[in-house]
């Protein structure tokens, strides 16, 4: 899929976890991209109001019916742009 899209740049949480049993982290996924050309971007931690923003907890806020909290948290923090 990364040849046939051109992905250029990936984009991982610092607790990024894949692969059976979640044996690989970020730092690896930046391994390989690096030997490979590709770019990583490792987000780290975002705290607000001294709560980690999580897509679980904006996932729970949703469930919740808190729909406005939930996209005030998603927009106080901006993604690189990703270039495909």
């Amino acid at each position: 899929m990364v040849d046939l899209y051109n992905i250029k740049t990936f984009v991982a949480g610092y607790d990024y976890r894949f692969g059976k049993d979640a044996r690989y982290s970020a730092e690896d996924l930046a391994a390989w991209c690096d030997a490979d050309g590709k770019k990583v971007h490792i987000e780290q931690e975002f705290l607000l109001d001294n709560t980690p923003v999580k897509s679980t907890y904006i996932r729970s806020l949703i469930e919740l019916d808190k729909i406005e909290k939930a996209n005030e948290l998603s927009r106080e923090r901006e993604l690189p742009l990703v270039e495909l």
